[in-house]
């Protein structure tokens, strides 16, 4: 199963949870986890990680998103970025 990170504003970085190196996501990037591998996303990926579920709202009908399950978290993302995800 597949999970996806499309950010629609702002930016944070991304890191697979056993991978120290990350990249920079920024407005219009599409991220894809094709196996579905545990990872971070955050603006400082040195803080402890939140389990998605405690952060993720529902998403717009534009973007349909199951990131309450997914096995993502997050260090710290800013208010002012905005994404959508799903599987």
């Amino acid at each position: 199963m597949a999970i996806y990170h499309l950010m629609l504003e702002g930016s944070c970085h991304a890191r697979l949870l056993d991978d120290a190196a990350a990249i920079e996501l920024v407005t219009g990037d599409l991220i894809m986890f094709p196996r579905g591998d545990g990872h971070v996303l955050g603006c400082d990926l040195r803080r402890a990680p939140w389990a998605a579920g405690t952060l993720v709202e529902s998403s717009p009908a534009s973007c349909t998103a199951a990131a309450a399950t997914a096995p993502a978290s997050s260090a710290g993302i800013s208010p002012a970025t905005a994404g959508c995800a799903g599987r």
